[in-house]
């Protein structure tokens, strides 16, 4: 059975459909949603779906957005760290039959696996993540297969850069390992930043494409949202590269 940690911050519009998808889904011993301090319906959704499944569902209120990776962090903690696996599933995704089953059975089939990523689609069905790579600038790249997602999830599982966030599964003891995400990212390469840290300990990152989700990607509803995410995105690349690949951060200020 699997904790289920969902990051929540302005989701009204997607949320529901989230939770309704995970309630539908296998071996979810339990859901906790750390919310970010939402000042739309946010709250109030999260706290109809907590008072209905009291056994299943928990819940904090941060008072201030503290960032994903802290609320993460926040959330594991409630988490039973007896169990080998917990899951990070986004407020705008929903899951598809099967999906923590098929990510539960590869990781136990594979001990040298850190984190399995679910196939995620967009709603028309085009690729929104079939796994990512980073590339010699330090910047993550996405896979994007010439076959369709149906054709893909035939596949076997294979090795990728980095997990997106959106659907994973991950391996507890590789988590306490690299010490879980650093929190100084607050928003974007989180993911990258963990996937890379744990390769560097030897374990591998994996795509299994027979688990789907689809991923609706609206986010959080934010002031001037281009402008975070393009401040994020460039901050976080550099922080990136400071930590753990120092020989490319010049050329990167250079390109």
């Amino acid at each position: 059975m699997v904790c289920i940690i969902i990051v929540t911050h302005n989701n009204d519009s997607t949320l529901k459909f989230a939770l309704n998808s995970l309630l539908s889904s296998e071996l979810i011993d339990e859901i906790v949603i750390v919310d970010n301090n939402s000042t739309d319906k946010t709250k109030l959704i999260i706290n109809e779906f907590s008072r209905k499944y009291q056994k299943l569902i928990k819940k904090i209120e941060l008072k201030r957005n503290l960032g994903f990776p802290k609320a993460v962090n926040i959330g594991f903690k409630l988490c039973k760290n007896n169990e080998p696996y917990f899951a990070l599933f986004n407020p705008d995704a929903i899951a598809i039959k099967g999906w923590l089953r098929e990510l539960i059975r590869f990781m136990d089939k594979n001990d040298h696996a850190g984190i399995a990523q679910s196939l995620l689609i967009k709603p028309d069905g085009r690729y929104d993540s079939a796994g990512g790579f980073i590339n010699k600038l330090g910047y993550p790249l996405e896979f994007k297969p010439w076959i369709d997602y149906k054709t893909l999830s035939k596949l076997k599982p294979y090795e990728i850069g980095y997990a997106k966030g959106a659907a994973v599964l991950i391996r507890t003891r590789a988590f306490f390992q690299v010490g879980g995400f650093d929190e100084r990212y607050f928003f974007y390469y989180d993911e990258t930043d963990l996937s890379y840290r744990m390769r560097k300990y030897g374990w591998k990152i994996y795509l299994v494409p027979s688990s789907i989700v689809v991923h609706i990607g609206l986010g959080s509803k934010i002031p001037d949202k281009e402008l975070f995410v393009l401040y994020y995105i460039e901050r976080n690349h550099l922080l990136f590269l400071y930590k753990n690949i120092r020989s490319r951060l010049v050329p990167a200020l250079i390109w």
